[in-house]
């Protein structure tokens, strides 16, 4: 796992395999009420939170693939429910990785650990590299990179990770 400080997530779409955005579980009707970065996210992509809210549903809370981001134009998005064959090479995975269970409430560390670690099976089954993500469950979470998440993260995450921290 490598650290990056000081850039952007979403400036790292035309060089990413994927970004992960952390989130909540909670839903709303029919809706993923998304706040801080994946509420970010959600001002790009007006979509994404009734696609999470359906994948919450369908597979519970775990890291989900929400679309594809084309690397040409990042206003573009292909949401994961729409059946067509994509270049790969020319689009960027948007992935939800929950680290809180509902909107509001802190950060759950369990959660935050087995998110990182089904997300590297997800970057695994998907050949990825590189990963863009943040640090899993800080910041609106309120857990502690150094004592609590870091030390989980770098011991499961390899070389094609790269944690932002801004």
């Amino acid at each position: 796992m490598k650290e990056l400080h000081n850039e952007d997530i979403f400036d790292k779409i035309k060089v990413a395999d994927a970004i992960c955005i952390t989130t909540n579980c909670s839903i709303y009707n029919h809706i993923n009420p998304m706040g801080a970065l994946a509420g970010a996210a959600a001002q790009r992509w007006k979509n994404i939170p009734e696609i999470y809210a359906k994948l919450i549903y369908i597979a519970g809370n775990v890291p989900c693939i929400l679309g594809h981001i084309s690397k040409d134009n990042p206003k573009d998005f292909i949401s994961i429910f729409e059946e067509i064959y994509l270049d790969r090479s020319k689009y960027t995975l948007l992935i939800a990785v929950p680290t809180m269970y509902k909107l509001g409430e802190p950060a759950d560390f369990n959660l935050v650990e087995r998110s990182m670690s089904l997300l590297l099976e997800l970057t695994n089954d998907y050949n990825l590299n590189p990963v863009y993500a943040v640090r899993f469950g800080c910041g609106v979470g309120g857990l502690d990179w150094q004592t609590q998440v870091y030390p989980t993260a770098n011991e499961l995450l390899d070389d094609r990770f790269i944690i932002m921290n801004k």
